[in-house]
This record gives structure tokens, sequence and C-alpha cells, in this order.
């Protein structure tokens, strides 16, 4: 393991698809990484709030009340240590872009594999 993927990361996911929750938390627990996971922005800002993480990642999902670009641009402000992924199932260039102007670090498409994933942490976390 990277220095950047230590055994005490800490992130947060907000996924509204049970079945991309259910592979990434495996993944990142997998990675040695502590993963609390919520299902809306809402809950996501609660949690915020409540702990620090190193990692925070937001499924890009169009039936979410707050569209998960404008989620980005509303948090990356209020914690700027933290690392903001994007998991987008469009893969377009279009929004990719979009995310990474609101302040993501990165962009994980919604098929991923674990390597894709930690290449992405390590982009995301520096090392």
């Amino acid at each position: 393991m990277t220095e950047a993927l230590r055994s005490n990361l800490s992130a947060l996911l907000v996924a509204e698809t049970p079945e991309l929750a259910a592979q990434l938390t495996r993944d990142l627990v997998r990675l040695s990484a502590v993963v609390d996971e919520v299902r809306t922005h809402a809950e996501a800002l609660a949690r915020m709030q409540q702990a620090r993480f190193d990692v925070l990642f937001v499924e890009l999902s169009p039936s979410t009340p707050i569209r998960g670009t404008e989620f980005i641009r509303q948090v990356v402000p209020m914690s700027r240590t933290i690392s903001t992924i994007a998991i987008s199932g469009s893969g377009s260039i279009s929004e990719t872009v979009e995310v990474m102007r609101a302040g993501a670090s990165d962009v994980l498409p919604r098929r991923f594999d674990e390597e894709a994933l930690k290449v992405v942490l390590e982009r995301s976390l520096g090392s």
C-alpha cells in the first residue's frame, strides 16, 4: 500500500445506487479504508459536521435533489482538506470537465475495478 493509501484512510460515500455503494465499500475496505456510507447529500453534510474524512465519493445521479456537481461545488469550500471524487455513469467529457471545475479532484467511472480505484485515490491524495 502506498503512503497515500494508508490504513487509517477515512472515506465518506454518497451513493443512492446500492450496487455501486456495495462495490465501492467492499473495495475500499480491501484497501484498509474506513468507510461511512450515506444515501443523500443532506446526510453527507450532516456526517461531515460530525467527523473528518480524507476522501468524499459522490455518485453523479440525475435523480438526486441537488445534482452531484452542485453538491461538490457546495462542499469543496467547506472542507478544503477532503479530496472529492465524483463517480460518473456517463463518462462524458463535458460531465468530467463540469465536475472538475466544480472542485472534484478526480472522476471514477461507474464501472471500475480495484486497480482503477487505487489509481484515482493515489492521484487525489497526492501520492
